[in-house]
């Protein structure tokens, strides 16, 4: 596919060139080079920093800049974990929705970390960006044996940001609503119901009965 995009770019070139001598010939330059300039504007390469729109309806084309988040990551403290409430404010300030800290100690989940951060994106580009903002924020301050990484695409409603032992989810609002993580944490009991595990069998006895 991109030999052959490439191929068509170049015969659509060639045929331009010919037209615009053919146009030099009476004087015309600009009209060939007015046309080509309306119906073929060059792609130009993201800045560095540079951050996609949410992707929300009546946003238009508008992006942002790493440079807001970056501002306040580096007023940080160097080599120290940023709290589950420092991921939390940066998240806010990019438009992040309904922020809820989880300790998961107190949910006897310390399997899982310290602290689940959860949220609501606009859209899955957006949760992409968040997760990405919350990775790169932790990896900057530079702790001693800590790795973060996002995981998750820019289609995926469910994105998490491994932020050392604090892990933030980011969610579009259906994926939240379906899934019900918060309550999974805090109150397993009223999480699961009656035929969640149709293929769990109680067998009452021993062996030996």
């Amino acid at each position: 596919n991109r030999e052959k995009l490439v191929s068509r770019a170049q015969d659509y070139y060639l045929e331009k060139q010919r037209e615009l001598k053919a146009m030099q010939a009476q004087d015309g330059v600009m009209e060939v080079e007015d046309e080509w300039r309306y119906y073929h504007e060059p792609v130009v390469r993201p800045p560095k920093g540079h951050l996609w729109s949410t992707g929300e309806e009546g946003e238009g084309e508008s992006h942002g800049s790493e440079q807001g988040w970056l501002d306040t990551v580096l007023r940080w403290p160097r080599g120290e974990m940023p709290t589950a409430e420092m991921l939390a404010d940066l998240l806010r300030a990019e438009q992040a929705r309904d922020i809820v800290i989880v300790d998961l100690g107190q949910c006897d989940r310390r399997d899982l970390g310290t602290f689940g951060v959860l949220m609501t994106g606009v859209t899955p580009q957006h949760c992409r960006r968040l997760g990405e903002i919350a990775a790169k924020a932790t990896e900057a301050v530079k702790v001693p044996h800590v790795e973060a990484f996002c995981y998750g695409t820019r289609k995926d409603e469910w994105v998490v940001a491994h932020c050392g032992s604090i892990k933030v989810h980011i969610f579009t609002r259906d994926t939240r609503e379906e899934y019900k993580l918060q309550q999974l944490w805090e109150t397993p009991e009223h999480f699961f119901v009656p035929g969640d595990f149709p293929h769990y069998l109680e067998i009452y006895g021993t062996a030996s009965q």
